[in-house]
């Protein structure tokens, strides 16, 4: 009777000797075919599984041609696009995305030291377009301005890799607040854990809230006015100057040792901090926020930065916010005025604020060529200019004395 039922194709066997769909085992079947029978399952096998590997290789192949869309996966502008792009296999893209993510990340770092600890608009700062028609002098007009001035200093650290388009992308912004964030926690956590020396007060005097409000309040801006009224000020404060006779100085101002001391523990480790507060030049041997970020000179923005740090860590804050959740110090508002200051005087020239610059970069970075306000002499420098002057000075060779042959 006819077999109407579709019938599976069968793979046949290199001996001839039938397919092994069709055998039957038996307890007579000979051990010949039951051999035949054991190779031919393995050839099958290792044809299926080939299969299933080049079906997994091209379902890969989709789905990664799915996920890496430039609007969502990093990629900086030394990425090469096109044919030679399509070459990269999955691990080298993935390479590539984090590489420019960790670019972003540790430039948020750097941003939170040279510039400072909060972005003017937060993450909506990355959807403004550069305006090349802004100057600092700018900055402080309105708040535009000043969104502005904070876009171009992260378009400064970001520039090497990328294309000004770039910063629109979503995932920039967020991996820039991570490393931002991130360095801004770290920051304040090393301030009031490792640096009480510096300060000269002991550790134990940070631990509390209510110890630090009643020992350290007056240090830190803490002013009663004629009616007994108590409030925090922005400039008169006594951690900011060098000698605080009760009010802003503006020859004092921003010189305090403290916030020497505090920004070179930040850059270089708590230990240089305080071997500059005993006068002892140290030159760390492990690698440093100094080295890793290439820091080269000071800037208002660490200035005005490590003064907010200063404050907040003698504070009776536990957290560094914009706003302190227990003084009501706007810290914020107070690091733009600070800018503000420093900016604005180096904008003008101002001679306290040259003289800011040039004292800061005498004690953090000596021998820096890039100063904002001139590179300083340095030892190197004076004895090229001497040796030059009397090279000048010694008289010429007469002529002849050379031919036209080898010297």
């Amino acid at each position: 009777m006819p077999n109407n039922q579709s019938q599976t194709p069968r793979s046949t066997s290199p001996s001839g000797e039938g397919d092994i769909e069709s055998l039957t085992v038996s307890l007579t079947t000979s051990p010949r075919k039951l051999v035949k029978a054991v190779r031919q399952l393995q050839v099958e096998k290792r044809t299926a599984e080939a299969l299933t590997q080049s079906l997994r290789r091209k379902l890969a192949d989709i789905t990664n041609d799915s996920l890496l869309d430039t609007s969502t996966q990093p990629k900086s502008k030394r990425v090469k696009t096109g044919h030679a792009n399509d070459e990269l296999n999955s691990s080298d893209e993935e390479t590539v995305g984090r590489n420019a993510e960790q670019f972003v990340i540790r430039a948020g770092h750097k941003f939170c030291i040279t510039c400072g600890p909060w972005l003017h608009s937060g993450t909506s700062l990355f959807q403004i377009d550069l305006d090349d028609t802004y100057s600092p002098a700018e900055r402080f007009e309105n708040e535009e301005r000043k969104s502005q001035a904070q876009l171009r200093e992260v378009w400064d650290l970001l520039q090497a890799k990328f294309e000004s388009q770039d910063l629109k992308q979503a995932w920039v912004a967020k991996a820039f607040l991570i490393g931002l964030n991130a360095q801004r926690s770290n920051t304040a956590t090393r301030v009031r854990r490792h640096c009480a020396s510096i300060f000269g007060i002991d550790e134990s005097d940070l631990m509390r809230s209510e110890t630090r409000k009643e020992k350290f309040r007056n240090r830190i801006g803490w002013v009663v006015d004629a009616r007994g009224n108590g409030s925090y000020s922005s400039v008169d404060v006594e951690i900011l100057h060098k000698s605080y006779s009760g009010e802003y100085n503006p020859s004092s101002a921003f010189l305090s040792p403290v916030l020497t001391g505090l920004f070179i523990a930040i850059i270089r480790g708590p230990t240089a901090g305080k071997e500059f507060m005993m006068g002892i030049t140290s030159n760390p041997r492990t690698e440093t926020m100094a080295s890793i970020h290439g820091l080269r000179n000071i800037t208002p923005g660490a200035i005005a930065t490590v003064a907010i740090f200063a404050r907040w860590a003698l504070s009776a804050d536990e957290f560094l916010q914009p706003i302190g959740s227990t003084t009501g110090i706007n810290y914020f508002s107070d690091y733009e005025e600070y800018i503000n200051i420093l900016q604005t005087g180096l904008h003008r020239k101002k001679k306290t604020i040259i003289n800011i610059i040039k004292e800061w970069d005498h004690q953090v970075f000596p021998n820096t060529d890039t100063s904002l306000v001139g590179g300083s002499d340095s030892q190197e420098s004076t004895g090229l200019k001497k040796a030059m002057a009397l090279l000048d000075a010694d008289s010429d060779e007469e002529e002849g004395i050379f031919g036209d042959g080898d010297h």
